[in-house]
């Protein structure tokens, strides 16, 4: 890919020791790209003079952007500034105005202390300062005879603040056309859209996978093809992924499940046990779930699956409460119960404890009742207790999804 290149050094000796994440590059990443700039790398060094200046050299042998993250605050281990200036042979000045300003903020919060106000307040000789609209500190911008240095406060919301309002103007319009296209898709791990994706996407075409549980963001990338080139490769990717795919846009699951079950004015009741709630939980994130969800029921115990989803004591002796005769029982029953359109059973061994030979811990049940019928899936998921259950909840989703576009199919024949 022939795009302009940055690169992003994080500084902090507490992101080192596990003490804090490290989520700018995330940030940063995403937001360079849409100018056209690709972050290649990111290297964290601890809070000490010369692992900054290190890194600084290295970084601007290979790029002509480079973004330093963290210690421009006011205290001892905030050397940042003095790193930067120390590399480049350049003095650490103040600017009246800027001690004023940061002077004004920081007596606010009830912090007043001089030497802090005036440690915040000095810039790099030739820098120009990048106003915070959230924090104290400003950003500084640092151009040498080719390549621009960003030098950027710590805090998450600080750093994206300033990004925002500041840097991206600076960068200006895209320089070079990144296309870029998303399959969202359920119900497939990395391997087998991989498997069914080969020989699809030509030359010139970057395919990258960020895989979740029980989804993958699938995005393919290039610069070099022209937008019908491109175009080919995603309309071959659309056609082996098929209905895998239930968006073509960053979306989650339960947004796209709302909107089918909005569209045809559906609701819908949920039965949970070794989620205990996740499910709904995850259903009313969603801004205006109330006009399609009901309602939920989270039963643990045997007795609470009798009693409020009408399972049948008699079944759950013979086949045990973690099998497909009671998970279609428990979506039948919520359904009926709550009078939904369509209900949402989950019922599982998450672990650790609780396994057997016969029933592993990860074996969890999910089924959907509707209109149409009741299909269930026997499933067997990995990765400890919260994955389990992060993944039932999500293959449910998916699950109702596929239900729900199948009887709007079926309904528009």
């Amino acid at each position: 890919m022939n795009l302009p290149e940055a690169e992003l050094i994080s500084t902090g000796s507490e992101l080192l020791s596990g003490g804090a994440l490290n989520r700018h590059t995330a940030c940063l990443g995403a937001a360079l790209r849409e100018k056209g700039v690709l972050l290649v790398r990111e290297t964290t060094v601890p809070d000490r003079k010369e692992a900054i200046i290190d890194a600084l050299r290295g970084a601007l042998r290979r790029v002509k952007i480079v973004f330093v993250g963290g210690g421009l605050g006011p205290t001892h281990d905030d050397i940042t500034k003095e790193a930067v200036a120390e590399y480049l042979g350049r003095r650490l000045v103040i600017q009246e105005q800027e001690l004023e300003d940061i002077r004004r903020k920081m007596a606010v919060s009830g912090r007043v202390a001089e030497d802090m106000c005036r440690r915040q307040a000095e810039t790099i000789e030739g820098g120009r300062l990048l106003p915070n609209p959230v924090g104290v500190a400003p950003g500084i911008k640092i151009d040498t005879e080719d390549a621009s240095i960003f030098l950027m406060p710590g805090p998450p919301d600080e750093f994206e603040a300033i990004l925002r309002t500041q840097v991206l103007t600076f960068l200006g319009g895209t320089r070079n056309i990144l296309r870029e296209h998303i399959f969202m898709v359920g119900g497939m791990r990395e391997v087998e859209i991989a498997a069914h994706i080969s020989g699809a996407v030509q030359a010139g075409v970057e395919v990258y996978y960020r895989p979740a549980p029980g989804r993958v963001e699938l995005v393919l990338e290039s610069s070099s093809l022209s937008e019908e080139e491109f175009g080919e490769s995603v309309a071959a990717v659309r056609r082996c992924l098929g209905r895998a795919i239930y968006a073509e846009t960053r979306v989650g699951l339960e947004s796209v499940v709302g909107n089918l079950l909005r569209r045809k004015g559906r609701t819908l009741a949920t039965a949970e046990s070794c989620t205990a709630g996740m499910l709904s939980a995850r259903i009313t994130s969603v801004s205006g779930s109330s006009k399609y969800f009901v309602g939920g029921v989270t039963a643990y115990t045997d007795r609470l699956k009798v009693a409020e989803l009408m399972v049948s004591q008699r079944h759950l002796e013979r086949h045990g409460a973690v099998s497909a005769t009671v998970a279609r029982q428990m979506a039948s029953g919520v359904r009926k119960r709550f009078h939904a359109d369509y209900g949402v059973s989950i019922t599982g061994i998450a672990g650790p404890e609780g396994g057997s030979v016969r029933k592993p811990v990860g074996l969890v049940f999910i089924a959907v009742a509707g209109p149409s019928g009741i299909q269930v899936e026997r499933n067997m998921f990995g990765g400890g207790r919260e994955r389990v259950r992060e993944w039932s909840v999500v293959t449910a989703l998916n699950m109702l999804r596929l239900l729900l576009e199948e009887d709007e199919e079926a309904g528009a024949r």
